[in-house]
């Protein structure tokens, strides 16, 4: 959709760093908030229900990552790159509203007039947040799902492994 370029050279770039829609697996927005074998805790509905506020877009619910253990801060927008994927410390909620479209990127429901309970939640995937941390997905990791989310949580990302192996080679 976009054309990034170098402001020194012009060249056509990419972008150092992706926001996390980049990285959603659109196809499943999981089940509705009250719809849930194990209610969702107080924390985390607080953070979903400030979330919708300051996430908004010109007034629409749109989606947003709501964060659970660290990160700094309780949610971020789709637009903003994941916070650091730890090995337990840190979990990525994803939460969707009703009448919202990946393709056009807009909401349909003012959040003045959501209900909660139409909205969809779940936590980020593996190969998500393997995404995220710029593995490529003939990177393959074994185990659970949960042993899957510590391995990237543990792992030193692509972009980060290249720059110090560069230094190393270098010196």
């Amino acid at each position: 959709q976009y054309v990034f370029r170098c402001a020194s050279c012009d060249r056509v770039t990419a972008p150092t760093v992706l926001g996390a829609a980049s990285v959603v697996n659109w196809a499943d927005e999981g089940r509705t908030l009250f719809d849930r074998s194990v209610a969702l805790f107080p924390n985390t509905m607080r953070k979903i229900r400030g979330g919708l506020d300051l996430h908004a877009v010109r007034g629409m619910a749109v989606p947003f990552i709501v964060e659970l253990r660290g990160g700094g801060s309780h949610s971020r927008a789709i637009t903003d790159p994941l916070s650091t994927i730890t090995a337990k410390g840190n979990h990525h909620g994803l939460l969707v509203p009703p009448g919202w479209n990946p393709v056009t990127g807009l909401g349909s429901v003012p959040v003045a007039d959501l209900d909660l309970s139409r909205c969809r939640y779940r936590i980020l995937k593996p190969t998500e947040l393997k995404h995220g941390t710029a593995f490529t997905d003939d990177y393959v990791l074994l185990g659970t799902g949960d042993q899957q989310r510590t391995m990237v949580g543990n792992a030193v990302t692509p972009p980060a492994a290249r720059v110090i192996g560069s230094a190393v080679v270098e010196a």
